[in-house]
């Protein structure tokens, strides 16, 4: 898998030139900024200003504030502190889903209000149980294949239960309970694993450190953002500079959410209010109940779609990265100018790093490491295929596990098509990429060199975007009439 050397977070980065424009001045690399942070009143004012682009932001700003406030002031704690926020900030979101104002539009089945969240952190509990018990054994038994294969066995383990709970006959209210504990525990299960690695290294954390990654308060969905214990180790900072200008770095990527906010909402009015540019979805409806439009409007809203996506996984990742490096962990970004790639796996790596990482951790590397060692060409196909095609897939099936709920098993994989088919072509244009042998050729001009790779880059996964959706609603056949019209290859 490519790296991410590019974008790596350093605290030894060179001090910006004096007299070079930039829209957020580089104060991590200003000595007295850096010195200043490290002050009382310097850290009050980071503060101050943190809380004030999260209350721009989100409507629990206090939340983030108090937790922040917390680790700034009290360093040698922060450990403990982000352990206790956890815990906590898994109570919050799990009483905002069953009590707050978007309750009602969640698909929890015929579970209701306080028996829902009672049964929800009821499985939370148990999960960190689970993990713990999981964590021991491994732990104690390193040559059973619970600790040589932990990742293959937490893996089979919950589709085995996902089989058995799918086609055991049991009453609705039942099944209701058993498949909101799947779901719970698939919230957590990329979390577990990643503790489960840690125990291959030479001093893996306790287990109670481990539990703080669980879905912390910067890494709230099924994606870990910050990987496991092993990363975080690796990026916390150790001595009141590193921490100063890590949570200037992490300031200056909450002033950059904030301005990446205030062109979402223009930059959106504009393509689909004033152009009146159509969705995609609503032109997939329009195709298959064979109602006309025009080629060119297809492009026009698969290129708008495209940019928007990419602007709103920015917003998410920056600002999630920003309370990361605010608590004092140098992260790296989890998007970084995807437009900027150069060649697929680029661009992949560049476009959500956090999410690539996953699944090189949990299914690259593995089957790298482990299988057709003498075909080398064929050991890297093999290694991508099984982490941009089978991880990918696995991910996604495991996080939508409604769809086995309301569908039946079966049902639901087949209606998983559309996504594993851009899977598939995913992990054969990433294998392609990085089989490419690119030899030095002399300067060929900007054109060919840079704007022309980036191009063909960026069409490619704007084409491709059109099946980067896990809606189950249409067969592949409407996809592919959508792209033919637009290819202008028939109506």
């Amino acid at each position: 898998m490519s790296s991410a050397a590019d974008v790596v977070v350093s605290p030894t980065e060179a001090p910006a030139p004096i007299f070079r424009f930039r829209i957020i001045p580089q104060l991590d690399t200003y000595p007295w900024a850096v010195r200043f942070a490290q002050t009382i009143p310097g850290k009050i004012l980071l503060l101050v200003l943190a809380a004030a682009g999260f209350y721009a932001c989100r409507g629990d700003w206090r939340v983030f504030t108090v937790i922040l406030a917390a680790t700034t002031l009290l360093p040698q704690y922060r450990r403990q502190i982000v352990m206790a926020s956890t815990i906590l900030y898994t109570v919050y979101l799990t009483w905002t889903s069953w009590f707050g104002s978007f309750a009602g539009q969640s698909n929890n089945g015929a579970l209701m209000g306080t028996e829902g969240f009672a049964f929800t952190m009821f499985f939370v509990a148990v999960t960190f149980a689970l993990a713990w018990m999981l964590f021991s054994l491994a732990s104690k038994y390193r040559r059973s294949l619970l600790g040589k294969r932990p990742i293959l066995v937490l893996l089979s383990g919950f589709f085995v239960f996902l089989v058995i709970a799918s086609w055991l006959p049991m009453s609705n209210h039942l099944r209701d309970i058993v498949f909101l504990s799947l779901t719970v525990f698939g919230g957590y299960i990329w979390y577990i694993g990643y503790s489960l690695l840690d125990l291959k290294s030479q001093s893996p954390d306790p287990f109670w450190r481990q539990a703080s990654t669980y879905r912390p308060m910067w890494s709230i969905n099924a994606t870990p953002y910050g990987k496991g214990a092993a990363y975080w180790r690796r990026i916390e900072a150790a001595d009141a500079e590193q921490l100063a200008i890590t949570q200037l770095k992490g300031l200056k990527l909450l002033a950059w959410t904030l301005l990446l906010r205030i062109m979402y909402g223009p930059l959106q009015y504009t393509l689909q209010g004033s152009l009146s540019i159509p969705s995609v979805p609503e032109l997939l409806g329009r195709t298959r109940y064979n109602v006309p439009y025009h080629w060119y409007t297809g492009w026009e809203s698969l290129v708008a779609a495209f940019l928007l996506d990419i602007l709103t996984m920015s917003i998410t990742g920056h600002f999630l990265i920003s309370i990361f490096r605010l608590a004092g962990f140098r992260a790296l970004r989890s998007t970084y100018r995807p437009l900027e790639s150069r060649t697929v796996a680029e661009f992949w790596n560049r476009y959500y790093y956090y999410f690539k990482e996953l699944l090189a951790e949990f299914f690259f590397y593995p089957t790298y490491m482990r299988y057709f060692k003498r075909w080398r060409r064929f050991r890297m196909v093999a290694a991508t295929f099984a982490a941009a095609f089978l991880g990918n897939m696995i991910f996604h099936f495991t996080r939508d596990l409604m769809f086995v709920r309301t569908q039946g098993l079966w049902n639901a994989l087949i209606s998983f098509q559309v996504y594993a088919f851009y899977c598939l072509v995913l992990a054969t244009a990433i294998s392609i990429s990085q089989l490419r042998h690119r030899q030095d050729h002399p300067p060929r001009g900007w054109l060919r060199d840079q704007l022309w790779p980036v191009f063909c880059v960026a069409g490619f996964y704007c084409v491709l975007h059109v099946f980067d959706t896990t809606d189950r609603s249409m067969g592949i056949g409407v996809y592919f009439r959508f792209l033919g019209h637009i290819f202008n290859m028939f109506t």
